[in-house]
């Protein structure tokens, strides 16, 4: 009779416990891990390379110890970055300096290791991040920038100015090239190609500036060899609240993943705004798919469409309170 009883407890345990179904949220092997973040749905995918280096501003020849200064380029610390321009785009590492108006919002949990680069948007005061490429990019071939943005609001000496950014007008952040790698940096305080025609604007994306991270696409087909990039402000003038002095707005960027369009997969594309009860999410891949293919969307690793809706819900109640 014992022995029945246990071969009953085994087979219940082993009912109770199923394998795990990678798309319907629920833990169904019963280890604490649902869906995408189940080793046991981990797809056999690797990791992109970037063709940027230090792609994430990790690798440093010292700690920061300010922000950049006409005389002090701090951002040339995480190699091989530099100050693309005369206007003084920054470094900030936790190692050293980071800005007190990143620590005061919480950024300072960078997206990607324990550093970023900052750089300010204004009319005659644009700051670019600038690099030589070790390989260039080939005319005619599509590539894809991914990167993670915030931006604030700021004071002197990048202090928060108590002010929310989230109203700002969206802006093109602009990705510029050059076929001359050694074409930098450039003598200027404006946009790269109104001073050099030989660096031409090769992509842009839309971004609503926001004091959280987020993350952007950024796709192009160069028409020409890319030996040096820049990353920055839009040559056109910029809305006249980007001038205020006491308000000007800053950029902090991270994680800046270019490689191939084929590389990345799968393109999500944000238009509309929950808020506004307009929001659409468009699934473009960038490869070719099997036929007969179909999408399962997830938030943060699981497919529960309720726990995304919760969380547009509670963001969308953040901005509209705050």
């Amino acid at each position: 009779m014992i022995k029945l009883f246990n071969l009953f407890i085994i087979f219940l345990s082993i009912n109770l416990y199923s394998q795990e179904n990678c798309n319907n949220g629920i833990d169904d092997d019963g280890d604490g891990e649902i869906d995408l973040n189940d080793s046991d749905c981990a797809c056999s995918s690797s990791s992109i390379i970037s063709l940027i280096p230090n792609p994430s501003f990790e690798l440093y020849t010292a700690c920061p110890t300010f922000y950049s200064l006409p005389d002090n380029d701090q951002l040339s610390l995480a190699i091989p970055w530099i100050q693309a321009t005369n206007a003084t785009s920054d470094y900030h590492n936790t190692c050293g300096y980071v800005a007190p108006a990143i620590t005061t919002l919480g950024l300072n949990t960078f997206p990607d290791g324990n550093a970023a680069a900052g750089i300010r948007f204004s009319n005659n005061w644009k700051e670019y991040l600038g690099t030589t490429l070790p390989t260039p990019l080939i005319t005619g071939t599509s590539y894809q920038l991914k990167f993670n943005v915030a931006s604030f609001l700021f004071t002197g000496q990048l202090v928060y100015s108590n002010n929310n950014i989230n109203s700002f007008e969206p802006i093109n952040i602009t990705l510029y090239g050059c076929a001359n790698g050694s074409n930098l940096p450039i003598a200027t305080f404006d946009s790269p190609n109104l001073v050099d025609p030989t660096w031409e604007v090769i992509g842009n994306v839309l971004y609503q500036p926001n004091q959280i991270w987020s993350e952007l696409n950024l796709n192009f087909t160069p028409a020409f060899n890319v030996s040096a990039i820049m990353i920055g402000a839009p040559p056109e003038l910029l809305p006249p609240n980007y001038d205020e002095p006491l308000n000007r707005p800053y950029f902090v960027l991270d994680n800046l993943i270019l490689s191939t369009s084929s590389s990345f997969g799968v393109n999500i594309i944000q238009s509309g705004s929950f808020c506004n009860n307009n929001l659409i999410l468009t699934a473009n891949p960038t490869i070719t798919l099997l036929p007969n293919a179909s999408y399962q969307w997830y938030y943060n690793g699981i497919c529960n469409y309720w726990s995304y809706k919760f969380n547009l819900f509670a963001r969308c109640f953040r901005r509209i309170h705050n």
